[in-house]
């Protein structure tokens, strides 16, 4: 999912991101205590979810990178498998 931030942020532990309002991060995990889990150039941490929000933009973004559901084998599927030795 991707978020923009509502707020400046100034990470108080080393595991915390730091950004300016208006940027974006990519939420990898929700965290159950408050804090998301992001990625923001590059750099993984974590960052208060109060300071986000959904941008109408990026929403359909977000739902465009969802997964397809996986679709049932029919009876003309096949598995092709190449063995192969490197040099």
């Amino acid at each position: 999912m991707l978020v923009v931030a509502i707020y400046d942020y100034t990470r108080d532990k080393e595991d915390e991101l730091s950004f300016q309002e208006g940027a974006i991060i990519y939420v990898i995990k929700k965290n159950d205590d408050g804090w998301y889990e992001g990625v923001m150039n590059g750099t993984t941490g974590l960052f208060p979810r109060q300071l986000r929000r959904v941008h109408h933009a990026l929403r359909r973004l977000n739902r465009a990178h969802r997964r397809p559901p996986l679709q049932k084998p029919t009876p003309f599927s096949s598995l092709l498998i190449f063995f192969f030795t490197s040099i």
